[in-house]
Order: structure tokens, then C-alpha cells, then sequence
């Protein structure tokens, strides 16, 4: 009788991750094992096979051959994803085409082989970053948002406190929720800080908006012996006092809204507006999303009201309501007198907002820019914009731990984090880098791009904000080790 072997029973998945971490070369994907330097899949399901396969000389010959493609795969994966460009592209023909006829010696992947090597590229990333995070004092920010399919995502963003130099923002995640609470929010910032090794100690200050969720979660980390300081960020402060001026100011904001409906798709008006007024940028719109765009929509109209009105004028009132609406808030001869106030009085406010969009301010500039704009409207005398100083130090009073924060600075505290004064010598008081993170997660997952999984969009972002913060991240990345 002929003996049969047996064939081998796969193992749990939990049991080839355990071992899988001794060999480098081989990656694990949930359903086989693949060697990446011989780039084919291994019929071995436990730790002595898969030793067997490394020690075999073709093994080894393409380990000291091959360092140099390895390193060219991860660079060009990072550069791809860094820059936002599907995977998808390595297999179009014309791309490929070009690529054979300038780089014939160097084969380029295909797409599917390039995805295998994302998960060994985000863990250098990631070993990378908790290299750089151990024993650091930290700056913490968590924002949210929701996305083209309505989920719920929150960013996570961390930053070194040095005392002697600004640092740059990375990003540690960015999770889907089913449900965005309070709750649900701590648990990811706890999960994330457990997977990266960071210590509660660690965080000397955490930032986040002045939302109700956001002051709740910020309660729920010190309930968990945190010892940080919540501060909200001030750009928002400085975008509440805008949209303060702006209700202020309805006839301003009407006449932006409806001059910009004038041109909006008419390419004829927009023809005469450039025929009339040669080298004048067309009306602006503000953006609802973005800091500081109404009043610099104002300063075009302090700039140009008399140009922008003489064009206006030569259309027919009856050709739209905005045309009409436009006209008569043109003729009002007031209206030209409250955008040259606005224009005067809130310049320098406008400024403040361009001013702190730079997160790598030193935090006594920072602090300098918001007494600037307090100094600013205590001396507003205008009847209509009076009530915009006392909208500011609320928001501002509010927030007792930039109070504190304000002391440490000023050496005039006795909290228990005043002995890290100097690691706050660069904090930053806004949210500006969480925002920016949500902004690129939504070109991402754009709904062109809709099937992409939680885990690639994360990826996509952390390795693009580490190459923003590292522009030599060559240097910082291990890629022939790999």
C-alpha cells in the first residue's frame, strides 16, 4: 500500500503573523505567503518551511542582486502616492510606453505587484515615525469631517514640541466611523497612541476646535491621567469675528454675492468685464470653508468698486434678478462707504488669518498677532462693529487653558507643566494642519475613488504629509533592508 502524504492545514492568520515578522523578505496578504525578492507566492504554511525557502541559494543571490530594484519599487510607490496618482497608472499603455522607451533597463512594475508592496512600504513609514516620536514631548490635534459617501472621518496629527526649531506635522490616522461622538472619538485617539508607543506623558498639549464633541474629548483624555493643555484653535476665533462683520454688513455681502452671479457662465459679460477693465482680476467668491476669503473679497471691491460698477451698469436689468440687485446696491451711495470702512478698519485682521495659516510660527508671534487684533477693535469707534470686541475675548476667555498657556509663556505660572516651558516655544494655537489633512482626504477619496479602503486612503495620506514633512525622506527611509 503507497503511503499519501497529507496534505498541510493552513494555519489561523494570527499564527503566520507571528512568525512572518522574522523574514523580512515575505509578506503575508491573509491568503498566502509571498516571497518579494523572488516575486511568486510559497507553498509553506509554518515557520521551518519558510526558513527552508530564505536559505536557499536562489534565494540569496537575488537578495545580493536585487537591493537596488527593491530600493527603485519603494521609491517609485512612495513618490506615486506621495503625489496622489492611482497605482492603476503602471499598467495604461502610453504611460508604459514612455517608460520603456527612456528607462529600458529598469521593468516597471505592474500595478497589482506594486499594491503587494504598499503594506511593507507603510511599515518603514510607520517604524519611521515611532523612531521619531519616542520620548518626545508632543502636540496633539484631532479633527472631523464627513466625506462624498457620508462617513464620518477623523484625522489624527501629531507634532514634536521642540524648544530650539519648528517641526512638521505627521500624520498617525484617519478612521471611518459609523458614529461621530465623543466616545467613539477617544477610542480612536487612544487605539492610535497604543499603536504608536506613545505614553499619555508624552502629549503636553492637545488641540482641537471648540465643538461641544471636541470639548467633551478633550475631558474624556484627562479622565485617563493625561496631563495636557486643550487649547481650541484661534483661527477659529479670528474666523467668528469675520463672519461677526459680515452679518454686520448685509448690503456688503449682497453686493459680493450677486455681482459674482453676474458673471457666473455668462462667458459674453465676462468678455465685457474684460474688454472695460484689462488687467483687473475678475469679482471673487468667498468660500464658505476657507479663512479670510470675505474680506478679501471686500478689499477687491475697495480696490475697484468704480471699475467693477461701470461695467455692471452696461447690462440690461431685466436680464436677471442679480444684474437688478447688483445695479441697485452699486447706486447706494453708503454702501461704497462701508466697504472703504470695512477695508480700513480690517486689514490688519486679514492679515492675522494669513498670518497664522503658517503653523511654524514661534508661539510668542502667534500670541502677538491676536493682541495685535485685540488692539485693533478696541479702537473700532464704528456704531455697527462695536459689539466685535466683546465676540472676540469671549471666544478667547472661554478657553482657560490658553490662558495658561499664556502664563507659561510669560513665566508667570504655576501649573504642573510650566517646567516644559521651552518645549512650547514653537506650539502652534491652530488646527490649520488637521484641516488641511481632511482637505486632501477628500481629493483622495474623491467619488471617482470611491472602492478605496480605509486603510489605503490612511495610507495615502500619512506617507503624503511625511514627504511634506520630510522633502528628504530618502534619507529617512530604509528601502534596501526591506
Amino acid at each position: 500500500m503507497s503511503y499519501v502524504r497529507k496534505a498541510k492545514k493552513r494555519p489561523y492568520a494570527d499564527r503566520v503573523n507571528k512568525f512572518i515578522r522574522d523574514f523580512p523578505d515575505l509578506l503575508y496578504d491573509g491568503a498566502k505567503i509571498y516571497c518579494k525578492l523572488c516575486e511568486k507566492a510559497l507553498m509553506c504554511w509554518d515557520k521551518r518551511d519558510c526558513r527552508n525557502h530564505v536559505n536557499t541559494s536562489q534565494h540569496r543571490s537575488r537578495k545580493q542582486v536585487l537591493p537596488s530594484k527593491t530600493g527603485f519599487l519603494f521609491d517609485l510607490l512612495f513618490t506615486m502616492i506621495a503625489c496622489n496618482l492611482p497605482l492603476r497608472l503602471l499598467d495604461a499603455t502610453p504611460f508604459r510606453d514612455f517608460w520603456n522607451k527612456y528607462n529600458p533597463e529598469l521593468k516597471l512594475p505592474s500595478a497589482r505587484k506594486a499594491r503587494k508592496h504598499v503594506p511593507p512600504l507603510r511599515e518603514e513609514v510607520e517604524r519611521q515615525i515611532k523612531s521619531k516620536l519616542n520620548n518626545q514631548r508632543l502636540w496633539l490635534c484631532v479633527d472631523e469631517t464627513t466625506d462624498c459617501k457620508k462617513n464620518y472621518i477623523v484625522n489624527v496629527i501629531v507634532r514634536v514640541l521642540d524648544p530650539c526649531k519648528p517641526t512638521y506635522p505627521l500624520l498617525l490616522a484617519s478612521k471611518r466611523l459609523q458614529d461621530c461622538t465623543d466616545a467613539t472619538i477617544t477610542r480612536v485617539v487612544l487605539d492610535t497612541l497604543e499603536h504608536f508607543q506613545i505614553s499619555t506623558s508624552q502629549v503636553l498639549m492637545f488641540m482641537s476646535d471648540g465643538t461641544k464633541t471636541m470639548c467633551k474629548v478633550g475631558r474624556s483624555l484627562q479622565e485617563h491621567n493625561w496631563r495636557f493643555l486643550h487649547v481650541t484653535c484661534k483661527m477659529h476665533a479670528l474666523r467668528l469675528v469675520e463672519e461677526y462683520i459680515r452679518k454686520r454688513f448685509p448690503g456688503i455681502d449682497a453686493l459680493i454675492t450677486n455681482t459674482k452671479k453676474v458673471f457666473l457662465k455668462s462667458p459674453e459679460r465676462i468678455k465685457t468685464f474684460h474688454r472695460q477693465c484689462p488687467g483687473i482680476p475678475e469679482p471673487p467668491q468667498p468660500i464658505p470653508t476657507e479663512w479670510g476669503t470675505w474680506l478679501k473679497a471686500v478689499f477687491y471691491y475697495s480696490e475697484y468698486f468704480q471699475q467693477i460698477k461701470a461695467v455692471v451698469l452696461l447690462f440690461n436689468p431685466d436680464d436677471t434678478t442679480a444684474i437688478k440687485e447688483s445695479q441697485s446696491k452699486f447706486q447706494d451711495i453708503s454702501l461704497e462707504t462701508d466697504v472703504h470702512t470695512v477695508h480700513n478698519t480690517y486689514k490688519l485682521l486679514h492679515e492675522a488669518i494669513e498670518n497664522l495659516q503658517d503653523t511654524v510660527l514661534p508661539l510668542g508671534k502667534s500670541l502677538k498677532i491676536l493682541d495685535e487684533v485685540n488692539t485693533l477693535l478696541r479702537d473700532v469707534s464704528d456704531a455697527k462693529t462695536a459689539c466685535v470686541l466683546e465676540e472676540f475675548e469671549s471666544v478667547l476667555n472661554k478657553d482657560s487653558d490658553f490662558i495658561t498657556l499664556r502664563e507659561i509663556c510669560d513665566g508667570t505660572s504655576t501649573h504642573s507643566l510650566s517646567p516644559f516651558k521651552d518645549c512650547f516655544s514653537y506650539a502652534c494655537i491652530t488646527s490649520v494642519d488637521v484641516k488641511r489633512s481632511l482637505s486632501q482626504y477628500k481629493q483622495v477619496f474623491s467619488p471617482k475613488r470611491t472602492s478605496f479602503q480605509e486603510t489605503t486612503v490612511e495610507t495615502y495620506l500619512m506617507l503624503s504629509m511625511f514627504y511634506k514633512s520630510y522633502p528628504n525622506w530618502r534619507e529617512h527611509l530604509n528601502f534596501n533592508t526591506r
